[in-house]
């Protein structure tokens, strides 16, 4: 990011002309730790593990029409409460897997893709 004026007008007029590379990022929340977290109001530090990013970043001109959007699971969550009155889709568990990539035009991977399992830390 680099430097512009103060202002919420002047925010919102030049904000995405400040954007100078563009990644995806796999951030994690372990939603059931958070409330205790919070509550000793210090931050976040077990709830949020490492986060993955894709191991290739652009700069936004080499997105084309494919720079909107954004997805994860709360808001997906959120829209199917909306539409349907409650979630169908379930939050992560042990085992499962997270693939996240995004493609061009001719089905080549833009960033690289990010892959990673959910697993249980049995460490004492």
């Amino acid at each position: 990011m680099s430097d512009i004026g103060q202002g919420i007008a002047m925010i919102i007029e030049r904000a995405g002309e400040q954007i100078k590379l563009i990644a995806l990022v796999n951030d994690v929340s372990l939603r059931n730790l958070i409330p205790a977290e919070l509550a000793k109001q210090f931050c976040f530090y077990q709830s949020k593990p490492q986060t993955a990013f894709s191991p290739v970043a652009v700069t936004p001109d080499e997105l084309g029409d494919a720079r909107d959007g954004s997805c994860c699971i709360a808001e997906v969550r959120c829209l199917e409460t909306i539409a349907n009155g409650k979630p169908k889709t379930p939050f992560m568990s042990f085992g499962d897997r997270i693939e996240i990539d995004m493609l061009d035009a001719d089905g080549s991977s833009i960033f690289g893709r990010i892959y990673q399992r959910v697993t249980q830390d049995n460490r004492p």
